[in-house]
């Protein structure tokens, strides 16, 4: 499994392209803030507490300390990795909306937080998604940019860490200590991929999540399935 070690990563954090690179991100996030005219009310982070939404959260939380970080989560998150204690250090402005069996027979895994935002006045959400991780995800950031309105609504949507590269979150994940789910690490380092893919179906995310475990810790995945008989459709 490729990993990236703390060495690796202080060294890499030292290099004038990693330092124009978040300095370029930083001024792309005050530019989208400078938009809003209530910021602390109309801006949200989605974040899973994976490694890059971890970033993006820490950019826009040096920005706007209030800002509304958003999660998703279901029954079983809890049982998959230590959200918990992770959760707990970054004190910020938190808002779960968990999934139970019937919400999610209504709607798609994508719309939920977009449908919460409109719901609650937001107007601008920043996610951490990145070009390099799927052929999709670079085909929609080069044909929408960086800000964009989310489908036909009042919603824009910002990825200030498009066009990031592994190594670049790494180093920003080291040189500022940010906490980390145990599925990122490992002895030599932090983890560069968790997934052999990025699910594009409904409810992608709960599904590679499911997968990711049941190849990592068989034990665990089984101890989960048992509680929870209806996962076993995702994995």
């Amino acid at each position: 499994m490729d990993f990236l070690s703390p060495q690796y990563a202080t060294v890499y954090a030292r290099q004038h392209q990693y330092k124009q690179l978040v300095l370029k991100t930083q001024r792309f996030i005050d530019n989208c803030i400078a938009t809003l005219q209530n910021p602390a009310q109309q801006a949200y982070c989605a974040c899973s507490f994976g490694k890059d939404s971890s970033v993006l959260l820490h950019l826009l939380i040096q920005r706007l300390p209030e800002i509304k970080t958003v999660f998703v989560c279901y029954p079983e998150t809890e049982l998959l990795d230590n959200y918990s204690e992770v959760i707990s250090k970054w004190k910020c402005n938190l808002t779960k909306l968990f999934i139970d069996a019937d919400i999610e027979q209504e709607v798609n895994e994508k719309d939920i937080i977009p449908n919460w935002a409109m719901s609650n006045g937001y107007t601008l959400g920043f996610v951490g998604i990145r070009a390099e991780e799927s052929k999709p995800r670079l085909i929609t950031l080069k044909k929408c940019g960086m800000l964009y309105q989310y489908k036909n609504d009042a919603l824009s949507r910002a990825t200030p860490l498009a066009w990031w590269k592994t190594q670049d979150i790494a180093a920003y994940i080291y040189t500022h200590q940010l906490p980390l789910l145990n599925t990122y690490k490992s002895e030599g380092g932090i983890i560069q991929r968790t997934t052999s893919g990025l699910a594009d179906d409904n409810y992608g995310f709960r599904k590679a999540q499911l997968l990711r475990l049941k190849q990592s810790d068989i034990t665990r995945y089984n101890k989960i399935i048992l509680q929870y008989p209806q996962l076993a459709q995702y994995a």
